[in-house]
């Protein structure tokens, strides 16, 4: 290319022309393959809030079975069934605020470790080099909002079931 643009312009400055990476990544292959690994990264990331909810959900109904003659004594003293259940959830919240707290902390140690681990390079196996990571504040933000939503809404059922008992059958 050098040689051609001198017999044209014999005048012009050499210039070092490089081939850009740019249309690398965006091989139809590679992009089918990191979509197929997105889309399989995605469903395992939600089989993993059902199972968490489904366990949430369990642990719940146990410590509300284990509290059932506290509730029906409360019930049986006056406390309105909004309190009941509201006390029940504020304890659930308390402890789905520690676990998505320090679930965002491992996770930003996670992104900061594979970031130093990449240098200044992107992350890969072999010759298929994905990204080098972000933190990316929205996204870990909905998926903790996310995370506590469906734990408060596993939390609940538990909770109105507790309170729809009779008094002297708890």
């Amino acid at each position: 290319m050098h040689g051609e643009s001198k017999e044209v312009e014999p005048g012009l400055s050499e210039v070092s022309l490089q081939v850009s990476d740019s249309r690398r990544c965006c091989h139809p292959a590679r992009m089918n393959f990191l979509g197929a690994v997105a889309t399989l990264l995605g469903v395992l990331g939600g089989f993993g809030l059902v199972l968490a909810s489904i366990g949430l959900y369990a642990v719940v109904a146990l410590a509300v079975a284990r509290r059932s003659r506290e509730i029906g004594i409360r019930m049986a003293l006056g406390a309105r069934s909004q309190q009941v259940v509201w006390s029940i959830a504020r304890g659930v919240a308390g402890l789905i605020g520690v676990g998505t707290g320090i679930g965002l902390f491992l996770s930003i140690l996670a992104i900061l470790a594979l970031r130093a681990s990449s240098g200044s390079g992107d992350i890969g196996i072999g010759s298929i080099s994905v990204y080098r990571p972000n933190i990316d504040p929205v996204g870990l933000l909905t998926i903790a909002a996310v995370t506590a939503a469906v734990g408060v809404a596993a939390a609940f059922v538990p909770a109105r079931r507790a309170v729809r008992m009779h008094p002297l059958v708890a």
